[in-house]
């Protein structure tokens, strides 16, 4: 399959009751089609080895669904996982969504060390790009058994951006599964504003791994002043 043949499968598999309900919530800064992530997926592992479809001739700015496919397959191509961070730096800021940005770990070598990461993470946690922001703070939860990975809270700030601030909600809630002193000092410090650190809360209160006495304790912070 060449890849006009790849982009007519995609299209044909529009579901416009999906991207009625879909549409909003994806947030994407691209052209939205409407198609299933399962079925996308299931697109792109079908022809992962398919050498006739070659990733060069991707048009990456057709839409949201080929740009998602084009991150998929290189990824599925690229087997080290160094290369695979290389191919991310490179085409990241083209990733206008965080449907994107948070589908990219799954396809991501399970072999990649928090050490290696470190670099990438202290890069783009602090570049103007929003979605590399988001990315940072959503592939680290990948390290959140590590206490090592701790270092990140030293670069959780208060960031304009909504989708950025619900990804260093996400994160801190996940490392509290393990580490609940931590994000505990963490909220109770003062250093963050009131909508990231009750964001967190809700997160952490949501959360099925963390028991009603921990919980009752981060809820303790709400009534906190500001």
């Amino acid at each position: 399959m060449n890849y006009l043949e790849f982009k007519q499968s995609v299209y044909s598999k529009i579901d416009k009751e999906y991207y009625e309900f879909s549409s909003g919530l994806s947030n994407s800064g691209m052209k939205y089609l409407g198609v299933r992530v399962p079925v996308l997926k299931a697109l792109v592992k079908k022809e992962k080895d398919d050498s006739e479809l070659k990733v060069e001739d991707f048009e990456i700015n057709d839409s949201h669904e080929i740009l998602c496919a084009f991150m998929w397959l290189n990824l599925l191509r690229i087997k080290d996982y160094k290369e695979q961070f290389k191919f991310i730096n490179k085409y990241i800021s083209k990733c206008l969504s965080w449907a994107i940005t948070d589908s990219l770990p799954q396809f991501i070598s399970l072999d990649t060390p928090l050490y290696f990461y470190l670099k990438y993470f202290k890069k783009w946690c602090s570049s103007p790009d929003t979605y590399k922001r988001r990315f940072a703070y959503v592939f680290m939860m990948r390290f959140a058994k590590e206490k090592e990975s701790l270092i990140y809270l030293d670069y959780i700030k208060n960031d304009n951006e909504y989708y950025v601030m619900m990804a260093e909600a996400w994160l801190m809630a996940t490392s509290a599964i393990y580490y609940e002193d931590e994000i505990y000092n963490k909220l109770n410090s003062g250093i963050l504003n009131k909508q990231l650190v009750q964001k967190t809360i809700s997160k952490i209160v949501d959360s099925y791994r963390i028991t009603n006495e921990i919980k009752n304790k981060f809820k303790s912070i709400r009534n906190k002043d500001y």
